[in-house]
C-alpha cells in the first residue's frame, strides 16, 4: 500500500506496477531468511552453502542442478495464494533431471547379513554391472560376489503376503547381476530380531533366469 501511495503521489509520468506473489513454501524446507540467518549465526550449520540449508548454494552442494530447479518452478508456476508444496514434487524434478546423466550405484543403509551356505568359503567372483540400465554407452563396473552378502532389512519379510516379491522363508529371489538365492534358515537374536539369513544358490543362474520355475 505504501508503495502504491508513493507512485500515485510522486510526479512520475508512467508509474510502475508492482505485483506481490506468494512465497514458495515447500514441506521440510525452511524458507524464512530470518530463521536461516539464525542457523548461520549460531553455527548450527557451516554457512549459507551448507548442504542442509534450503538455499540455492546449499542445494548446489547437494548436487541439485539448475535445470532441476527451473523444471520445479515451471511445474508450479506463480500464484498470489499462500500454499504449501510437497517436497516430493521437488525430488521428482531432481530425479528426472539426473536420471539420464548419472551413473547408478547400490547402497545398503540398513544391512542384513546373508550367508550363502553352498558357496565355497574364501571364493570371490566378479560380475559385470551396468553403470546405467538404459544407456550402455556409460559403460560398466565390476561387482564382487562371495559367500557373505549384505541386503537391506526391508528386502526380507518373515510374514510376507503374496504381493511381497522379495526374500521370504523358502522363497527365491535373483540378485541383481548375480545368482538366484533361496532362504533356508532365519537366525534371530534373543529379542527375536532377524540378524542373519542362511541361503543356498543356484549356480546356473548367474547370468540368466531359471527356465524351469518362476523367480522374482
Amino acid at each position: 500500500e505504501l508503495y502504491d501511495w508513493f507512485t500515485a503521489n510522486l510526479p512520475i509520468k508512467e508509474p510502475p506496477k508492482q505485483f506481490e506473489m506468494a512465497r514458495l513454501n515447500v514441506t521440510t524446507f525452511l524458507t524464512s531468511k530470518r530463521k536461516l540467518l539464525k542457523l548461520v549465526n549460531s553455527k548450527v550449520v557451516d554457512g549459507w552453502d551448507d548442504p542442509r540449508m534450503s538455499t540455492l548454494c546449499g542445494m548446489r552442494r547437494r548436487g541439485v542442478r539448475p535445470e532441476a530447479l527451473k523444471a520445479f518452478i515451471m511445474k508450479l508456476g506463480v500464484t498470489r495464494q499462500i500454499s504449501l508444496t510437497q517436497v516430493d514434487v521437488l525430488e521428482d524434478c531432481i530425479r528426472d533431471d539426473l536420471d539420464p546423466i548419472v551413473e547408478r550405484r547400490m547402497v545398503v543403509l540398513a544391512p542384513l547379513k546373508v550367508v550363502v551356505e553352498d558357496y565355497p568359503e574364501g571364493k570371490e567372483e566378479e560380475v559385470e554391472a551396468m553403470n546405467h540400465p538404459s544407456n550402455p554407452a556409460m559403460g560398466s563396473r565390476k561387482l564382487k560376489f562371495s559367500r557373505e552378502l549384505w541386503i537391506e532389512q526391508d528386502d526380507f519379510r518373515e510374514d510376507a503376503p503374496d504381493s511381497f516379491f522379495r526374500l521370504k522363508p523358502d522363497g527365491e529371489v535373483k540378485l541383481r547381476y548375480s545368482y538366484v538365492i533361496k532362504v533356508k534358515q532365519v537366525i534371530k537374536d534373543p529379542k527375536g530380531v532377524v540378524t542373519e539369513l542362511r541361503c543356498t544358490h543356484d549356480p546356473a543362474t548367474r547370468d540368466v533366469m531359471p527356465a524351469d520355475r518362476k523367480v522374482n
